[in-house]
């Protein structure tokens, strides 16, 4: 287990997600569209950090993958507990909703990546 490649992932996923969550809460009015549109560009965003960590850890990127998000979400529960007196509690299917699209994330860019990691060692070969 790569410990120093790690911690940078979760911290680009939480970064991603608390920037869009600000984003979408600060400049918008909560509508389905709206969390549609961000909950499908979490999608990309989280994705493309995925597919950037499957392409580039050579031992067990899944691994990698599924610690990452446990600390990003981890991270991400614990500032709700500190913003819930000012902000509220988060609606459960909005969060359920969230850990679903982030699994999605997980499991397609991760794999993406590892099959561009493939072709470019079997183009070197």
């Amino acid at each position: 287990m790569n410990w120093k490649v790690t911690p940078k992932y979760a911290a680009s996923v939480f970064i991603a997600q608390f920037i869009l969550g600000f984003f979408e809460g600060l400049l918008f009015e909560p509508s389905i569209s709206v969390a549609f549109s961000f909950n499908a560009l979490s999608l990309v965003v989280c994705g493309a950090i995925f597919f950037h960590l499957g392409s580039h850890q050579l031992y067990k990127p899944f691994i990698h993958a599924w610690v990452s998000l446990f600390f990003a979400v981890a991270a991400g529960r614990a500032l709700a507990l500190i913003l819930y007196p000012w902000f509220g509690s988060p609606n459960a299917i909005d969060v359920i909703i969230e850990y679903i699209l982030l699994v999605c994330a997980l499991v397609t860019g991760t794999s993406y990546g590892i099959i561009w990691q493939q072709k470019k060692l079997d183009e070197k070969a």
